[in-house]
C-alpha cells in the first residue's frame, strides 16, 4: 500500500562518511518535522547522521566533492515494507533529479523504492500521532 503525502521543502545536507560502499550521508535535516506536521512520528531509521537522536539520513556513493546544504521540493510517498526490521519505506519522488540541478549526482546509495534506478528511500517505522 502506498500512502502520498505530498509535496515536502526538505533541508538536505551533505556529511562524510566512509565505508566499504559509501563515502557520504545525504542528511534531511528537517525530516522529523516535516511528518509530524503531516501527522506522523518516525519510531525507528535505518540510518541517521549520527545515531539515535540524529536527522534521518541516507548512505550515498557519490564523485562529488564539496559540502551540500540545500532546501529541495520533492514529493514523499509512504510504502508499505515487509523487512523484518522497518514497517516503511519513506520514498523521496523526484529527489534524486532534484540533487543533480545542484550538481549531486548519486552513484550509489543504500535504499530505493525497488531496486537500482527507482526513487531513493530510508527504510523506516512510523506511527500516527
Amino acid at each position: 500500500m502506498s500512502t502520498d503525502l505530498g509535496i515536502a521543502t526538505l533541508l538536505v545536507r551533505t556529511v562524510n562518511h566512509q565505508d566499504q560502499y559509501f563515502n557520504c550521508k545525504l542528511v534531511f535535516v528537517n525530516l522529523e518535522s516535516v511528518l509530524g506536521s503531516k501527522g506522523y512520528e518516525i519510531q525507528s531509521a535505518e540510518t541517521r547522521q549520527d545515531g539515535r537522536g540524529t536527522a534521518p539520513a541516507l548512505r550515498i556513493g557519490t564523485s562529488y566533492q564539496q559540502r551540500l546544504n540545500v532546501q529541495i521540493d520533492t514529493r514523499l510517498r509512504l510504502v508499505d515494507s515487509n523487512d523484518t526490521y522497518f514497517k516503511h519505506r519513506l520514498v523521496f519522488d523526484n529527489l534524486e533529479d532534484n540533487l543533480k540541478t545542484h550538481g549531486f549526482v548519486v552513484g550509489s546509495c543504500s535504499t530505493r523504492e525497488d531496486g537500482q534506478h527507482s526513487p531513493l528511500a530510508i527504510r523506516v517505522t512510523l506511527s500516527r500521532r
